[in-house]
């Protein structure tokens, strides 16, 4: 999946991502292995948002989905008591979210979208 990642048609990209997410829900990889692969070969995601929207949309489609999923970084005996603090990668994954919905290019393209559907 990781070599797919890298391809040049942007729907292999999507699948890849998407595939990775459904690893990650059905816990058969770890969340913050796939957000470093991504990280990797995909987007910085801690980086700028603006780098999100030189990506095809899929590929912005399938990084949302997947960050949107969030990570655990507690084990199962610690699922017992009370979590009080969110981990790294969801926090990562949140600042990235935040960032992209309050970006100029999203704005922009939400309310376009808007006014589109309003005719």
């Amino acid at each position: 999946l990781q070599s797919f990642l890298t391809d040049s048609e942007s729907m292999i990209v999507y699948y890849a991502i998407l595939s990775l997410h459904y690893l990650v829900v059905t816990d058969e990889m770890d969340y913050k292995v796939v957000l470093k692969v991504l990280n990797k070969n995909v987007i910085k995601l801690d980086g700028k948002v603006e780098t999100f929207f030189e990506l095809n949309d899929l590929v912005i489609e399938a990084l949302v989905i997947f960050l949107g999923t969030g990570g655990s970084d507690i084990d199962e005996d610690e699922k017992q008591e009370e979590q009080t603090s969110v981990s790294a990668s969801t926090e990562i994954s949140v600042a990235t979210l935040c960032r992209l919905a309050i970006s100029e290019p999203f704005l922009a393209q939400s309310i376009s979208n808007c006014s589109d559907s309003s005719r």
